[in-house]
């Protein structure tokens, strides 16, 4: 996951369409902070939500 210009600390979940947390972790972002997240996730879809102290953003990431 990059956290592109982030600055600060970063709450991300990742979770699929029944709303099951699969990972859940606080981090502390400086800038252009890449965080390698290793799951072995079946194929489908889930979502990546980042929450910072400013915005809320979520993402969808789908595994084939």
């Amino acid at each position: 996951i990059n956290f592109g210009h982030i600055n600060g600390k970063v709450v991300y979940q990742i979770y699929d369409t029944k709303g099951n947390i699969i990972a859940n972790k606080n981090i502390q972002a400086t800038g252009n902070t890449t965080e390698e997240v290793s799951l072995n996730l079946v194929p489908g879809v889930y979502f990546i939500k980042v929450v910072t102290t400013n915005q809320t953003i979520v993402e969808k990431l789908v595994i084939q």
